[in-house]
């Protein structure tokens, strides 16, 4: 399960996106295998996941 919390200048920008990951209970795999449009600040948040699960999936790798 995800949960949030955006501090920045154009957070509400992001926290359609992340309000909607919560109340479905996604996990970072459902974000990271998201479509975004790119370069864009919801893309950033799937790039985030990304990682994230690169960084579990794979820890030797980095």
């Amino acid at each position: 399960m995800i949960g949030a919390v955006i501090v920045a200048p154009r957070a509400s920008e992001l926290i359609y996106s992340l309000a909607l990951a919560v109340t479905h209970k996604l996990h970072v795999d459902d974000i990271a295998s998201t479509f975004t449009v790119y370069p864009s600040l919801t893309g950033s948040l799937s790039e985030a996941a990304r990682r994230l699960h690169y960084k579990i999936t794979d820890p030797a790798d980095h």
